[in-house]
């Protein structure tokens, strides 16, 4: 066996003492490994930790910000409130049509609630063939009546010639107790052919509409649209006595209806400028063009507004193929009036004036309530001794715009 040099032998450790060393190193091993277990699952546990905290904290956070939707949500609510009850303040502590119009329903609804339609010239505007007379004796065009009856249970139109025409109630309005009716082979049928009439009468369901609208009941001529569309345009002209505040033009797109939910608007101020959406919530279309003849259509409603002896009036009139053809007078217009603040404020404005110009021209020596034109008219009702019936009202024949007093300039608005 060789030697083993001895400055090698000098570097080779004892050998008690290397497996002390090995010893010593298997237990810092063991040591070091079931460390990093217990840290291992301690990590485990950590992490499991904040696992369940980041989902705890997300939920929290969603819940918090579903909380800060809704606050947000109320807040808008609350500001949109606010708003309105700002505006209804300043409805009422400035110059307003809504308010105005209110008041006026009131003093309508005595009135007639008490029968003093002879005295009260705002109680005898929604009756339509007295205001086809008023326009007559103007010299304002007015459809042609085909037929009148004073019961419902009378209406019989099987001896008219017409291929068109339209049956109406005399206080019907807004669409209701209107009927157009067209001859087919076997007898009528509304426009939309929902309804077929074999006879020359109505059917129950189309007296239910017209009872409705109270009696007399008539046939006029059906009007042609002046346009591609069906039925005319709908010109309401908004007068405060003889003021132009606004017109509003609706119409249809050729649409077989009569519904005035299917017409679409715009608004116009007397130089036939577009007002713009002054209206909340109204379908617009603003292509909707300035109607035909609107001189005349103008000249027409100013008239009737003078001759009516009311601080307001709306005209309402139809572009039709022979020019402007009144539909009706209203006093008191159905429908949301609620305009813009500041449109409002403006409508309301004119409404005081007209008031205030009107009482000056009754104590000039203009006779209270409507005058009549010096035109020819035919009067449609029966005789009656009621006074809330109209042949008992007045109807003095005098030249109204002997007395008028135009629209001053506004005065300066109150703070």
């Amino acid at each position: 066996m060789p030697r083993i040099p001895r400055a090698v032998h000098r570097n080779i450790p004892g050998i008690g003492w290397r497996d002390r060393k090995i010893s010593f190193l298997e237990t810092r091993v063991d040591q070091l490994l079931a460390s990093r277990s217990s840290l291992t699952e301690n990590l485990e546990s950590i992490t499991s930790t904040l696992h369940e905290e980041r989902a705890r904290n997300n939920s929290q956070t969603r819940a918090q910000m579903a909380e800060i939707e809704t606050l947000r949500s109320d807040m808008e609510v609350l500001r949109e409130l606010y708003e309105t009850a700002s505006s209804e303040h300043e409805r009422f502590t400035r110059s307003s049509f809504k308010a105005k119009m209110s008041n006026y329903l009131g003093a309508t609804d005595v009135a007639r609630a008490n029968g003093w339609h002879a005295t009260n010239a705002i109680a005898q505007m929604n009756y339509k063939l007295r205001s086809y007379s008023l326009a007559e004796s103007l010299g304002v065009d007015t459809p042609k009546i085909l037929g009148v009856w004073n019961s419902p249970e009378s209406i019989e139109f099987s001896d008219l010639d017409e291929e068109k025409f339209v049956l109406k109630a005399d206080g019907g309005h807004s669409g209701i107790a209107v009927i157009p009716l067209i001859r087919n082979d076997s007898g009528w049928q509304t426009l939309t052919g929902k309804e077929q009439l074999t006879e020359g009468r109505p059917s129950d369901r189309m007296l239910k509409r017209l009872i409705k609208g109270r009696g007399p009941y008539f046939a006029e001529e059906f009007l042609e649209s002046d346009g591609e569309s069906t039925i005319p345009q709908d010109i309401k002209v908004y007068t405060a006595y003889g003021h132009i505040l606004q017109v509003l033009v609706m119409q249809t797109e050729g649409k077989q209806v009569v519904n005035r939910q299917t017409f679409s608007r715009k608004y116009f101020d007397a130089d036939g400028n577009d007002l713009g959406m002054i209206l909340p919530g109204a379908v617009y279309d603003p292509d909707i063009p300035l109607p035909n003849h609107w001189d005349e259509l103008l000249s027409a409603a100013k008239g009737l507004s003078i001759a009516s002896g009311l601080p307001f009036l709306r005209v309402d009139l139809y572009a039709t193929s022979r020019g402007p053809v009144l539909g009706e007078l209203t006093s008191t217009p159905g429908g949301k009036q609620q305009y813009r603040l500041q449109h409002d404020a403006m409508l309301g404005a004119a409404w005081n004036r007209a008031e205030v110009r009107l009482e000056r021209d009754i104590a000039l020596g203009r006779p209270p309530g409507t005058l009549y034109g010096p035109d020819p008219y035919t009067w449609w009702y029966s005789e009656s001794g009621e006074e809330s019936h109209p042949s008992s009202w007045p109807r003095r024949v005098v030249d109204a715009e002997r007395w008028y007093t135009p629209s001053p300039t506004d005065p300066p608005e109150r703070v």
